[in-house]
């Protein structure tokens, strides 16, 4: 495990690897990652990186393979793989992987020693 000291309103970027190394398909194909106790998301920083559907993408909802849902737990949602879609996640063979990232503040009043721990 890693540790690094960090101080309020330090951002932190999350990048999320994922790759199918199996013998089927993954269909519809959705990762959904609460964002991590003690930070806020910074909005507008959501992106593919490499894989289907490569690029930046907006916080809405419905417009685009990824959205920001502020609401209930707070979280980001991707749809990856081949064929994602506003609505629905894509197929992922075998060998192709993807990777996607966002960025967090970490909040004021956070208690020193706070360990952010997060995983999708």
């Amino acid at each position: 495990m890693l540790e690094i000291r960090v101080y309020f309103d330090d951002v932190l970027r999350y990048t999320i690897s994922l790759g199918n190394t199996g013998q089927d398909t993954a269909t519809n194909t959705i990762l959904s990652d609460n964002i991590p106790a003690w930070t806020t998301y910074v909005p507008n920083t959501l992106e593919v990186i490499s894989g289907p559907n490569a690029g930046h993408k907006t916080d809405a909802l419905s417009d685009d393979q990824a959205e920001y849902i502020p609401t209930g737990t707070p979280r980001v949602v991707f749809r990856l793989g081949n064929g994602a879609s506003a609505s629905a996640g894509g197929s992922v063979p075998f060998g192709l992987f993807t990777s996607m990232s966002f960025d967090v503040t970490v909040n004021a009043g956070i208690p020193s020693g706070t360990i952010i721990t997060n995983s999708a």
